[in-house]
């Protein structure tokens, strides 16, 4: 199939009268300044040359559509194959995920793995710490919880998205555990059977079952 431009019929006429009188292909190669291939097809074809070229194909998306995806991929960051879905883009997957690597604001990144600090949060946690630096708390008697936290929303730390280069990067955070185990996040009195003194346990992260242990020891 060919991929450069018929030659007009005043460069074939050029061709087949070089040849005529005896130029090899490649002096009528330079002198037509295309290609020897070219060359030997016209004279091997003659009269038939051109008649069973094919063209490209016409590129499927380009123009308004190309624009679009573009647009939609830049506002949500959305994989190539649900932004085709949304779009109800006519073209193959392998060709929007074309169509976005050749922008040239868009690339495909990790997002990366933060907590959403605002500027009240920060302020926060600066004066947490300075009150308990000036009064600490009695660690011998807190418990901490070391379970791992897992992020809700899908595949903890593989979440990839297509980033505008023109914008700030995107950033996500594991989410906190449910409206359910926050009302089990509460410090609880447990007596101990060996021990006249109490020892306050907090359960910071907490399951339910975790919990109603707790609560039955604190009964005996």
């Amino acid at each position: 199939m060919g991929c450069g431009p018929l030659l007009t019929e005043v460069e074939v006429g050029m061709v087949l009268a070089l040849r005529d009188h005896g130029f090899t292909h490649r002096a009528i190669a330079e002198h037509v300044v295309r290609s020897t291939k070219v060359i030997r097809t016209v004279i091997d074809q003659r009269e038939g040359y051109g008649s069973n070229f094919k063209n490209r194909k016409p590129a499927k998306l380009i123009g308004r559509k190309l624009r679009l995806l573009i647009r939609e991929a830049s506002k949500t960051g959305l994989s190539a194959r649900s932004l085709a879905t949304s779009l109800d883009i006519d073209a193959s997957l392998r060709t929007c995920q074309r169509r976005l690597q050749g922008s040239k604001n868009m690339e495909y990144v990790k997002r990366k793995h933060m907590p959403m600090l605002k500027k009240s949060h920060k302020i926060a946690r600066l004066e947490h710490v300075k009150k308990y630096l000036k009064d600490p708390p009695f660690w011998p008697g807190i418990i901490l919880s070391d379970e791992k936290r897992f992020n809700l929303d899908g595949p903890d730390g593989l979440q990839y998205y297509w980033h505008d280069l023109r914008k700030e990067p995107d950033t996500y955070f594991t989410r906190r555990t449910p409206v359910w185990a926050q009302q089990l996040r509460m410090v609880v009195d447990v007596t101990q059977f060996q021990a006249e003194t109490d020892q306050r346990i907090a359960v910071s992260t907490s399951t339910a079952y975790k919990f109603l242990v707790a609560l039955e020891r604190s009964t005996l």
